[in-house]
């Protein structure tokens, strides 16, 4: 018993001395003292602004040479898994995670940009609310624009604030009248994904024609319906495009047209070669910030986009699309996750005195740093390894086990 005490003391210490570098290293550094508030004058030094000059976007990259040898030390398996084997064991885990998450819609596509395995779709084709995965066509459409000579990346559109959805986006922040180039915009939408810098393009490029740019590209039923906004500036309603498949006017899309719209970015086929690299580099700037990327190795370049929408009525929905190392594209769709509370584990009584324990060293944790302008949750719940019960742990799992698979770890482990 006293060992047992020594040792869950040595935790407690060791847990301390990681939220103390946490706070010291990653958190403290990026607050002011002049810090008022999210929405105030003075924002602290590490408060997102939107791109102040084209040059920007790219400081957030690692040179070529580093980007290439990051691709060749990841390494691709030389002798793939088959498309059936890689079908077989994700169908099974989808099935069973479909069911941990309550009945959740789960959709998957997968895409060998080399061509070696077969396209993989399970429930690829179901659609679903796009939430901000639906920014992947107004970008391509943008750039679209560009190569017809229709805009440039440095032409200014001026901030109206006509459509905001969420007032602490960089753009919201911004005052009216101010000009932000194309360019700036198109990189807060992906990499920070503003609401209102998307719905600026949106509005100015229209959304007839991102719907026929990605028609064009193959997509069967992905539509942007409206701009992300819940009301005009003047309490106006926000115009709504219905269609005989999409009566409700919602932005939908599918696990394989959003694959379907990253394979013609990484192929060079969604607008000129130039302007796919350009995509390319924009959506490599934050992709391995979501899911998808969040248990693969970290050499791992991951270039993608992220969407979640929240609804009291229908309940959760998550996805992302991304494409790993330049090699393969993986989509996942987490769509219709209804409102639900994990089912009450009875713990045994060594898990209880660790999770009483873990409970008080972050009490202890907040005592001893009341001066912080913000809080850590301190509720402590167990999650078990191969039952994740969020949509991002599903997400995550599945990608790692895509990941396993298409570089043949199994094979090069015998």
């Amino acid at each position: 018993m006293a060992e047992k005490r020594k040792s869950l003391s040595v935790r407690r210490r060791q847990l301390a001395r990681f939220l103390d570098g946490v706070l010291d290293t990653l958190i403290l550094p990026h607050l002011g003292f002049e810090y008022t508030s999210r929405l105030g004058a003075n924002t602290p030094p590490g408060m997102r602004r939107p791109f102040q000059d084209q040059e920007r976007i790219y400081s957030y990259l690692p040179p070529e040479e580093l980007r290439a040898e990051r691709r060749r030390s990841q390494g691709r398996g030389l002798f793939p898994h088959s498309a059936a084997e890689l079908t077989e064991k994700v169908r099974a885990r989808i099935d069973q995670y479909e069911e941990n998450l309550g009945g959740a819609r789960i959709g998957l596509s997968f895409r060998d940009l080399h061509g070696e395995i077969p396209d993989v779709s399970i429930y690829g084709s179901r659609p679903g609310w796009a939430a901000s995965t639906i920014k992947v066509p107004v970008m391509i459409a943008a750039f679209q624009e560009i190569d017809a000579g229709r805009l440039a990346l440095d032409d200014g559109l001026e901030v109206d604030h006509r459509w905001t959805l969420e007032d602490y986006d960089p753009i919201s922040l911004l005052p009216e009248g101010q000009l932000v180039s194309v360019l700036d915009l198109i990189c807060e939408m992906i990499v920070f994904s503003d609401n209102e810098a998307t719905n600026m393009l949106a509005d100015y490029i229209s959304l007839e024609r991102i719907n026929r740019c990605v028609e064009d590209l193959g997509t069967k039923s992905t539509m942007i319906a409206h701009l992300l906004a819940r009301r005009d500036k003047y309490g106006g309603p926000i115009p709504r495009l219905t269609t005989r498949w999409n009566r409700d006017g919602s932005n939908l899309t599918s696990a394989d047209d959003l694959s379907q719209l990253m394979t013609a970015i990484y192929s060079g086929k969604a607008a000129s070669s130039k302007s796919c690299q350009r995509m390319q580099e924009i959506l490599e700037i934050s992709g391995g910030r979501g899911p998808i990327g969040s248990y693969l190795p970290a050499t791992a370049i991951v270039g993608g986009k992220i969407g979640h929408i929240f609804d009291p009525k229908d309940g959760e929905d998550l996805g992302e699309t991304a494409v790993i190392n330049g090699d393969y594209v993986l989509t996942m769709m987490c769509n219709q996750i209804p409102h639900f509370h994990q089912r009450k584990k009875k713990y045994s009584p060594e898990e209880r005195v660790a999770l009483r324990e873990l409970s008080i060293v972050l009490d202890d944790f907040h005592r001893q740093h009341s001066e912080m302008p913000f809080y850590f949750r301190t509720t402590v719940e167990p999650v078990w390894y191969h039952q994740p019960v969020s949509p991002s742990e599903v997400i995550s799992t599945i990608s790692k086990a895509v990941h396993d698979v298409y570089y043949g770890k199994e094979q090069r482990q015998k």
